[in-house]
């Protein structure tokens, strides 16, 4: 008999590619791929199966690392981080099944298309993205809330 009960699954929604570094100034002391292999080492570490996957107005950057993870048997949830109008930092997460094609017609759709900016705030509202990612049956929540742009 199959199981009927609830199932939870430890996760980790805001988990960046190896590029993220950038944002903060630094570099890496490794290389791409050995830091997906610690990424991965450190989910199951600490018991992690599901993983949301974002970087900031970036999809292709976090593709190995997703490939990566996958491949291992984690659930990953696609996404990207973005800035409203207000400056309010959300992650915004996808079925895992969502190519990169259509997360880059999702950055499109929130007027960012500059490739090469993955900081710039959006044009439109907290609440005007929040229509829409539900509207791509994605779900978002504001990142790192504790401080003023989350």
């Amino acid at each position: 008999m199959p199981n009927s009960y609830a199932e939870f699954h430890k996760c980790a929604l805001q988990v960046n590619p190896y590029d993220y570094i950038k944002y903060r100034g630094t570099e890496h002391q490794f290389s791409e791929e050995d830091y997906n292999h610690e990424v991965y080492a450190n989910c199951i570490r600490a018991g992690i199966k599901v993983v949301g996957l974002a970087n900031h107005g970036d999809v292709e950057s976090s593709k190995s690392l997703r490939e990566y993870l996958k491949a291992k048997g984690l659930v990953v949830f696609p996404g990207f981080e973005i800035s409203t109008s207000e400056r309010i930092h959300i992650v915004c997460l996808f079925d895992e099944s969502t190519t990169e094609t259509q997360l880059e017609r999702y950055l499109g759709s929130f007027d960012l298309t500059d490739t090469n900016d993955g900081i710039s705030p959006s044009k439109l509202s907290f609440n005007q993205i929040a229509m829409k990612i539900e509207e791509f049956n994605g779900f978002w929540y504001a990142a790192h809330i504790t401080q003023d742009n989350g």
